[in-house]
């Protein structure tokens, strides 16, 4: 069997009326091709996974050095709460006394802030009841710094993702700056908010499912000659993948789409993925730890928060005897309720506050605004300075304009294809690397719909920020389109693009770090309407 290595974008040609031209041998990879880091002995070689080069760890490294650069500048400048810190600082000193507290979210996020906090010096601060409250320096750079490592993280990351998807480096590297230079991952990797968590453990998720789905692909091809090392990878990668998927469903359920696609494509062994199911075993291997995780991180949380706090009105007097001060508190023999019982009941209590609301946030908005950056957040304002030399400083949490509109039209180029391929499928020859690029397009597509099923059906409107789980597969959509240009116009195409999102950075960049400007200049600025 003859695999065709031909790029995803050259492979699609209208049939004539002359006689198909004869069988040809496949072309050599090039060194832009992913597949040319495949095994060439093997033939099922476009099975194996991608290997990491020198040139990927270069790349990956000059990643993060410039996520980590963006991030850290000037992240404890600003000594006051601004936003959703109000709250979530609050839960960190809760989380960090022992205190029962509740909010309409899981509970691994805020674990993960004021933990990595705590390890860089994060204490119990006073509680916080108002925006503009002042916030000693150094704990707010220890409050603030956790989410910052995630989303710094997030961006070599996603680089491997693309390059496991069988993108080119051109598109891989540009999926990674979409992350790297967009103003609404860098404002929620500079609060001390649970965003850059949800989307760490998402892009971890995907990675390590790709990984899982080529490690079960060379199991399958290998039949009887597969090794004990080729079934440790699968272990390996089933474990991850199901830690990580809970995981990141328990900071926000509206990541729910990750682990959806992951569990689809792992049960029914969708092409090109996975090219067989999963068995019975592997799917209890990912199923169960993907639960255990989940509960896990529940479990670790009543184990910590033990003492009453300002969450107990929320519980019922069984859970609140387990709770140590609490008004029902009876001592030690008094707590009846099982650890599995208080999981179910914080996630019961949560589910039904969860459907009270409906999107009244005042910065809120639609989904489909969302798509297009209609409209973004306020965080903070503040006046520098009087008459002729007053200044305004702006945190404005925004999509970076550049990448939006990069995005939507590779995303459009995309279903461009797969209709065009689609309606004239009888008289177009296609390449089986086109196809399988289209088919993940499709995966990835219906992921991006389904990580806004919750807002489109529930809750009608919500910040911006909500639209970071769809982000990353429009991010993800939106690299894999890029491979669709022509090889020969990729390299001008990729140079435009990328100085595109770099000067809109640069240019919004002063309503991310807070850099104060006359009034006249943040006008400027305001390209629509609703950037108010």
């Amino acid at each position: 069997m003859t695999i065709s290595t031909k790029p995803a974008g050259d492979g699609l040609r209208r049939r004539r009326n002359s006689p198909p031209p004869p069988k040809s041998e496949p072309a050599t990879p090039t060194h832009d091709d992913p597949s040319a880091k495949l095994k060439p002995s093997h033939p099922y070689s476009s099975f194996l996974t991608v290997h990491v080069t020198w040139v990927d760890w270069l790349i990956c490294a000059f990643l993060l050095l410039g996520a980590l650069a963006v991030r850290f500048y000037r992240l404890a400048k600003l000594d006051v709460v601004i936003f959703d810190e109000v709250h979530y600082l609050n839960f960190g000193t809760f989380l960090l006394s022992n205190k029962y507290f509740f909010d309409v979210n899981p509970v691994f996020g805020k674990m993960a802030i004021a933990y990595v906090g705590k390890l860089m010096g994060l204490a119990p601060l006073p509680r916080f009841t108002a925006l503009g409250e002042h916030v000693p320096a150094a704990q707010a750079f220890a409050a603030r710094a956790p989410a910052a490592l995630f989303g710094a993280f997030t961006v070599p990351i996603f680089y491997r993702v693309c390059r496991l998807l069988r993108l080119s480096m051109y598109a891989s590297v540009l999926g990674a700056l979409f992350i790297l230079f967009d103003m609404m991952h860098v404002i929620q990797s500079r609060i001390a908010m649970v965003d850059s968590v949800l989307v760490f453990f998402t892009c971890v998720a995907f990675y390590s499912a790709l990984l899982l789905w080529d490690a079960k692909n060379v199991v399958v091809i290998k039949g009887r000659s597969v090794s004990m090392l080729d079934t440790a990878y699968v272990l390996l990668y089933l474990v991850l993948t199901g830690i990580c998927c809970g995981l990141c469903v328990s900071v926000r359920w509206t990541a729910f789409a990750t682990p959806a696609l992951i569990f689809t494509v792992s049960l029914y062994g969708v092409n090109p993925f996975c090219k067989e199911p999963l068995n019975v075993l592997e799917l209890a291997v990912l199923y169960g730890t993907a639960v255990a995780s989940y509960m896990g991180s529940f479990a670790l949380f009543l184990l910590n928060v033990n003492e009453s706090g300002p969450g107990d009105g929320f519980m019922s007097a069984e859970f609140q005897k387990c709770l140590v001060g609490s008004k029902h508190w009876e001592g030690g023999e008094g707590c009846g309720m099982s650890m599995w019982a208080r999981i179910i009941e914080v996630n019961r209590v949560i589910f039904q506050y969860s459907k009270g609301i409906r999107g009244k946030d005042k910065w809120g908005s639609s989904w489909f605004q969302w798509i297009v950056n209609w409209r973004g957040a306020l965080y903070h304002r503040e006046v520098v300075g009087e008459g002729a030399e007053e200044k305004v400083s702006l945190i404005y949490m925004l999509m970076n304009p550049v990448m939006t509109l990069c995005i939507d039209v590779l995303m459009l180029v995309f279903i461009g294809a797969l209709f065009y391929t689609v309606r004239y499928r009888k008289e177009l020859r296609t390449t089986e690397a086109l196809k399988e690029h289209l088919r993940r397009g499709g995966a990835l597509f219906f992921a991006w719909v389904g990580s806004m099923l919750p807002t489109m059906v529930v809750y009608r409107s919500g910040p911006v920020y909500q639209y970071l789980p769809g982000l990353f597969f429009a991010q993800a959509l939106g690299a894999l389109g890029f491979d669709l240009i022509p090889r020969r116009m990729r390299g001008m195409a990729f140079a435009i693009i990328a100085a595109g999102i770099v000067g809109a950075y640069v240019y919004w960049g002063v309503w991310v770090y807070g850099l104060p400007l006359p009034h006249t200049e943040h006008v400027k600025r305001r390209w629509l309407p609703r950037w108010d």
